[in-house]
């Protein structure tokens, strides 16, 4: 029988504080991007802007986390950092990926920030669970056996082409399509 120890908590506070942590810069751009596409009615504009939004939620944050890791971003990385810094680079543009252009600013405001925060706190277990430090080892191991970057940032590149495919399509068919 298992029961709740200090290490469930423990474990649970950190995810916490990553996604609070990732969440403080893509809040800032997301809030300041919500008012600037609410003010352009240029629905090219917002199309534009969105595709941006694409750019960055496409890239998958562990594959991120490894192509930083393999290019010298982090010389000494602390797993939690360097976690953050994936899942902040990677959320940059949800706000604007997300944004309604049929809800006000602050409707837009209130559901993607909640949409945000769950995205990070979901992603945060993700690293939690494969084991951030492991996975920086196993970079590292890679990293020193190949000596190139290449097969990683092959990898990021397909991801996010992958990603591309399905999201800038469902921009563009979000803003054209009538209701």
């Amino acid at each position: 029988m298992s029961s709740f120890t200090p290490d469930y908590f423990t474990g649970l506070l950190n995810n916490i504080l990553i996604t609070v942590l990732s969440a403080v810069l893509p809040l800032g751009a997301g809030i300041g991007s919500t008012f600037l596409l609410n003010a352009v009615k240029v629905k090219g504009f917002r199309i534009a802007m969105r595709i941006v939004g694409a750019l960055f939620y496409s890239l998958p944050p562990i594959v991120l986390l490894l192509v930083m890791y393999y290019n010298g971003v982090m010389l000494r990385p602390d797993p939690m950092v360097s976690v953050v810094l994936a899942l902040t680079v990677s959320h940059l543009g949800y706000f604007m990926l997300m944004y309604d252009p049929n809800a006000s600013a602050g409707k837009n405001i209130a559901v993607n920030s909640l949409g945000l925060l769950s995205s990070l706190f979901a992603w945060s277990f993700a690293a939690s669970m494969i084991g951030c430090r492991e996975l920086l080892s196993i970079a590292k191991l890679g990293m020193t056996a190949t000596f190139t970057t290449g097969s990683i940032i092959v990898a990021l590149i397909i991801a996010a082409a992958a990603l591309l495919a399905l999201n800038i399509p469902r921009v563009i068919l979000k803003e054209t399509m009538k209701r």
